[in-house]
């Protein structure tokens, strides 16, 4: 049976509170050929926010990023062209987490539902998911934690979507809303017709 694993490195984090840590998000497809992967993160965004993330470049397009710190959910997805894949561990990508102020502790989960394909998932170069197993990071303050702070800086807004467009999809779907406009105002000027001239 085939087997694929996604996880966090380190698995758990200490960081005092108020602070930032830094941990990567990685695959282990145990030597199964892969062409892409999709990682779905949660987290209670009252107790963990994510301020960076950085692709480590493994995969030739990393095709979506989705950072919500309102809703505590990151997107990420990565492909290989046709005929291009990579198997073993492999790096993804770093995360920036911030353990808020005032919090002791804070989990970053792996969404994974065997057999769902709309959580993280593993896909090998025939189009199969092997995802079996997901972990999570716990972060945890170091020292004594204080009362709430005001708002830190934060290095990303509160939702950041990534999502490189193809620059032929991008034309063609410049060139349906153009006809859509044109369209619209014609319908538009026959419904409402022509203004009365001012004498």
């Amino acid at each position: 049976m085939l087997a694929a694993v996604l996880g966090f490195q380190p698995t758990k984090l200490e960081i005092r509170a108020g602070g930032v840590g830094e941990v990567k998000v990685v695959a282990d497809s145990r030597q199964v050929r892969v062409i892409g992967v999709d990682v779905i993160l949660e987290y209670d965004p009252t107790k963990l926010e994510i301020v960076k993330v950085e692709d480590s470049g493994v995969f030739a397009t990393a095709s979506a990023r989705l950072v919500d710190n309102r809703a505590g959910v990151v997107k990420l997805a990565y492909s290989n062209s046709r005929g291009e894949y990579d198997r073993g561990k492999i790096d993804l990508a770093r995360i920036g987490v911030r353990l808020k102020s005032g919090q002791k502790w804070g989990d970053l989960a792996i969404k994974y539902i065997p057999g769902s394909t709309t959580d993280s998932n593993i896909v090998t170069l025939h189009g199969v998911d092997v995802l079996t197993e997901a972990g999570n990071l716990t972060v945890t303050a170091k020292g004594r934690v204080l009362a709430a702070e005001t708002a830190e800086e934060v290095t990303i807004p509160a939702v950041e979507v990534v999502k490189p467009i193809d620059s032929a999809v991008d034309l063609s779907w410049m060139w349906m809303m153009g006809v859509a406009l044109v369209i619209v105002g014609a319908v538009m000027l026959r419904v409402i017709g022509q203004p009365n001239d001012v004498v």
